[in-house]
């Protein structure tokens, strides 16, 4: 009786952290959507610190480096964010920074279209009262 009281209980808990998880990502993706460019930047370097990714609009992600590090890509060329699904691929000329000109494509796109990177912004996600650490992903 106890162990099947144990387990009952341990599944309430993990269907609660579950519920509140999902609401966080809402939550951490609304920030990033509310967001602000900051000021121009010509390169972003260490990608492979970029862990993390979500598109801003038709023309424009939102990356992450590290943990609050956030740079918005306008892009150019024939791609479309929305054919992003899991992932994006950086191609970077230097191998270490990211730059204008620097290639972005993403995994949906049936015809291996890619983009180039117009412009880096730093990106400032919307303040939230109850979390300051605002992490993005797909």
């Amino acid at each position: 009786m106890e162990k099947r009281l144990c387990q009952r209980l341990m599944l309430l808990i993990l269907g609660l952290v579950l519920v509140a998880c999902q609401a966080s990502d809402e939550t951490r993706s609304s920030a990033i959507e509310r967001g602000q460019a900051g000021e121009e930047v010509d390169r972003i370097c260490f990608t492979r610190q970029i862990d993390s990714w979500q598109r801003l609009d038709d023309r424009s992600i939102v990356v992450r480096r590290g943990m609050n590090d956030y740079y918005r890509l306008e892009l150019m060329g024939a791609c479309d964010p929305r054919d992003a699904f899991v992932a994006i691929q950086l191609e970077s000329r230097s191998g270490i920074c990211l730059s204008q000109g620097d290639r972005v494509r993403f995994d949906r796109d049936r015809a291996g279209l890619s983009c180039s990177i117009r412009r880096i912004h730093e990106w400032i996600p919307a303040g939230d009262d109850e979390e300051d650490d605002v992490v993005i992903g797909p």
